[in-house]
């Protein structure tokens, strides 16, 4: 509740008085809500009640408050966020101040770079396989910058982090151990052009090497290139990146979605690593409208692993008016010596005239002990809304 109050009192305390008649300003309010009451059948019956981690958010509930401010060439704002991830408390965030004159900015800039996240797979993993995609940004964490457009689409940068470095004293048992901020000094630059249905971005940067390293490394290094071509049918995408300072030196990935008849497919194969074997991953899946309310799709992952990774999947949806249902049934390590068991996902909704969301899951799979996969039988019962 304090977090409610601290943010009205905010609200109440912005007046036309406050702000110049030359500042702009906007305010957005956003909110989640989930609760479930789940009960696992597995070892008796074991009950509880809870809040539930949003699959976008990662928290049961949130409420936050988004404010963007211009004022002439000075743009930014911030936002204060409350939920269960912070343990009920209200933080606040100040977010991209910048300043822009003409084809020149500087300030809380933000990374140059976008092809280390072209198929927004970031950081994440693609199944069992570990992404690892940097960039700058992501290595250092950018302070501050420069940017300016030479010409349309040609855009250079010049930045500035803080890296926390520990700094051992062996030598001198006397001098304790420190841990010091390093500025890290680095520039980038950027292409990104379009040609009919086809778009594309070259980009590179480096950092300033760390001047604490006792070995004298080597600047970091990052080059990225994406292409995109997109018609009314079909969405191809693909990727090629190298990190100097990440053992997944070399990356590449290639994505496509087509939709033909009804039916949409999709394609996903990723390289998280060329100078590692057998981290291959490819995705295919498939949906078809059968009617407006009937949805089949089918999943398929192939690994280079020979004898584990590979996963199949098949879903029936039926969605009509507030009411949807849905049968999931996933095959996991199937190639392996011991497969995974059938996953069973069964969800029946229910959404109001008020957006709220009622919806009941049931989820089984047999446990396998050759496997190493335990028994689950569960039964769920939960509510949503989000705004």
């Amino acid at each position: 509740m304090k977090a409610i109050f601290a943010v009205s009192a905010l609200a109440a305390a912005i007046s036309t008085s406050a702000i110049a008649a030359d500042t702009e300003w906007e305010v957005e309010f956003k909110g989640s809500m989930e609760a479930q009451s789940a009960w696992d059948f597995t070892d008796g019956i074991a009950k509880d009640v809870l809040l539930v981690s949003d699959d976008d958010e990662q928290e049961g509930w949130d409420l936050e408050l988004d404010m963007s401010i211009t004022n002439g060439p000075l743009s930014g704002g911030f936002y204060i966020d409350a939920g269960d991830e912070q343990g009920g408390e209200a933080v606040l965030n100040l977010d991209d101040i910048v300043v822009t004159e003409g084809k020149l900015s500087f300030g809380q800039v933000g990374s140059l770079m976008s092809t280390d996240d072209y198929l927004d797979i970031g950081s994440t993993s693609i199944g069992d396989i570990a992404v690892d995609n940097n960039s700058f940004d992501e290595a250092y964490g950018i302070d501050a910058g420069f940017k300016y457009e030479v010409v349309d689409g040609f855009t250079v940068q010049i930045q500035g982090a803080g890296q926390t470095k520990d700094v051992d004293h062996d030598n001198d048992p006397a001098t304790p151990d420190i841990s010091v901020n390093v500025p890290v000094y680095g520039a980038a630059a950027q292409y990104a052009g379009e040609a009919g249905a086809l778009s594309y971005v070259v980009e590179g940067e480096f950092g300033g090497e760390d001047v604490y390293s006792k070995d004298g490394a080597d600047p970091y290094i990052f080059a990225g290139t994406g292409v995109t071509y997109s018609s009314d049918v079909v969405t191809a995408m693909a990727y090629l990146n190298y990190s100097g300072k990440d053992s997944r030196a070399l990356q590449y990935g290639v994505s496509l979605e087509a939709t033909v008849a009804g039916a949409t497919l999709s394609t996903l194969y990723i390289e998280p690593s060329a100078e590692v074997d057998d981290d291959e991953e490819l995705e295919l899946s498939v949906a078809y409208a059968a009617t407006d309310a009937i949805t089949v799709s089918a999943g398929y992952i192939y690994t280079m692993l020979s004898d584990a990774g590979d996963e199949v999947s098949a879903g029936l949806a039926w969605e009509q008016d507030a009411m949807a249902a849905s049968a999931d049934l996933t095959f996991s390590d199937f190639d392996a010596k011991t497969a995974d068991p059938v996953l069973v996902e069964l969800e029946v909704s229910y959404t109001s005239e008020m957006e709220v969301k009622y919806y009941t899951d049931f989820n089984y799979q047999p446990e396998e002990a050759k496997a190493d996969v335990a028994e689950k039988i569960e039964l769920i019962f939960g509510a949503s809304y989000s705004f």
